[in-house]
């Protein structure tokens, strides 16, 4: 390392690579798998925390569960008698700093009617909170709504409704018969969802009449009907083009191995378009935007993890565990993709890279817009590493400098920090590097999406922190420096 380095790698004691750590080029997606504690929990949904952690619903265990960027597990358990609702997009981050979900008040089952249900949120800590459906309804998916309340569907009556994040319920009851699934804030204010009617005859059952709903913060719903006439429809979210993309599982038999597969995009105006999957029968379930603009989603039924580009180009990559069985995918505040693995047990990791690799020319300061008071100061060092300054306060108040240091793996950097605590930390000339101790603080992970924009994570390791995660823009760059 260069000597006008070495006071700040020495003295604080920031020298080595992060052990585990997957190094990767941005064409090559690598998959990491973390078992869960409990057998058989079967995990559904996924979604990002405020913590910076991943959580995801436990199907059968009564159970959620949240998995740190590092792969540690934590579960906790739900009230006796609870089970998660089966449906996609079950679990929604909160405007209030929680996590939000739905549930059924009796253990998993397939009964007719469906059980009754619940809007519970858990805080980050733990501690869960119910709020039962007046209509007795089972609710199905859930999402954030652009009026700060929560908007849910109900598998079992054909409605949609809303929650405060106080826990007041109003639902907007039976438009079509239709089964509502999975919903999402739509790029114009409205909520976007899917739904099937599902179709019994004296020996199986089918899907049709597959839809794509819309309803409005006022409650009036708008329904588009899917040009594949017999079609599952699962996931939805918000795609990086404006549009509404979803997929389409289609099938014959209920639950079963479907034919075909498709995804598919919405306009805000109504205009459906649908791309076949390569993988017939691959049953396409959980969808969301990645990091690198394109659209990711899971092939429930044929082991994948499948990538398809605003145009409609799909490219499908094979999970490591046999019959994994993929459902929920999120993308994680490291730059990652997150996923379930409903069959094996497993919340998996997928390196994508975006294309974008950290060099000289990010170098500079950082900070969140909304918190002015506080930032980064970045500098990229000669091999492949990155030294960063955290400039913050304490959690009891009083400033707190955080200095970490750790390996560059494309635009991603993961940093070890350290806080120089001691009474020696005076101004000058009292200043007494020997009455000071290099504390270890916990890691810093550096995700970027291009030379202005980014992501800062953090799990500290130090008394009285929490884990968050943060937007973070360029404020600076030195001169003479560019970013491609």
């Amino acid at each position: 390392m260069d000597n006008k380095y070495t006071f700040a790698a020495r003295a604080l004691g920031l020298l080595g690579a992060i052990a585990g750590l997957t190094s990767v080029s941005a064409q090559t997606p690598v998959f990491k798998e973390y078992p869960i504690p409990t057998a058989g929990s079967y995990p559904l949904s996924t979604i990002t925390g405020p913590d910076g952690n991943l959580w995801f619903t436990e199907l059968y265990s009564e159970k959620i569960g949240k998995v740190s960027t590092a792969g540690v597990v934590t579960e906790f358990p739900l009230p006796a008698g609870r089970a998660v609702a089966r449906a996609h997009g079950g679990m929604a981050r909160g405007p209030d700093g929680n996590i939000w979900f739905t549930e059924m008040r009796a253990p998993f089952g397939f009964t007719m009617p469906p059980a009754p249900g619940n809007i519970d949120k858990i805080t980050p800590a733990g501690v869960i909170a119910e709020y039962p459906l007046p209509s007795g309804n089972t609710p199905g998916g859930i999402a954030n709504g652009s009026d700060g309340n929560l908007w849910f569907t109900e598998l079992n009556s054909s409605s949609i409704g809303k929650i405060t994040p106080t826990g007041v319920i109003t639902e907007f009851p039976g438009r079509t018969t239709g089964h509502p699934q999975a919903i999402v804030s739509g790029p114009d204010g409205n909520l976007w969802f899917t739904e099937y009617e599902i179709l019994c005859g004296t020996d199986f059952c089918t899907a049709s009449k597959g839809m794509i709903g819309k309803i409005t913060p006022a409650g009036v719903v708008t329904e588009f009907p899917v040009p594949t006439a017999i079609s599952f429809m699962y996931g939805i979210t918000t795609g990086p083009d404006g549009n509404l993309w979803f997929t389409e599982s289609q099938g014959g038999i209920l639950d079963a191995a479907p034919s075909g597969g498709k995804i598919a995009k919405i306009t805000p105006a109504g205009a459906i378009t649908e791309y076949a999957t390569p993988t017939t029968g691959g049953a396409p379930a959980g969808i969301v935007t990645g990091p690198d603009g394109n659209l990711w989603f899971t092939e429930s039924n044929r082991n994948n993890i499948g990538k398809i580009t605003p145009s409609g180009v799909i490219t499908e990559y094979a999970i490591p565990s046999a019959g994994s069985g993929p459902q929920g995918i999120a993308a994680g505040p490291d730059g990652n993709l997150w996923f379930a693995e409903s069959n094996s047990n497993q919340i998996s990791k997928l390196v994508i890279g975006t294309g974008i690799t950290i060099s000289a020319g990010f170098t500079g300061n950082w900070f969140d817009t909304s918190e002015g008071g506080h930032g980064f100061s970045i500098e990229v060092l000669p091999g492949n590493q990155m030294l960063a300054q955290w400039y913050v306060f304490a959690p009891n108040g009083g400033q707190s400098w955080i200095v970490a240091t750790g390996p560059i793996t494309g635009n991603t950097a993961v940093l070890q920090g350290f806080q120089p605590v001691g009474s020696g930390g005076r101004f000058p000339p009292n200043f007494n590097s020997s009455q000071l101790q290099n504390q270890p603080w916990g890691s810093i992970t550096f995700t970027f999406t291009d030379c202005n924009n980014g992501t800062v994570s953090w799990q500290p390791t130090a008394t009285g922190y929490t884990s968050g995660s943060i937007p973070i823009t360029r404020l600076t760059m030195p001169a003479g420096l560019t970013c491609p």
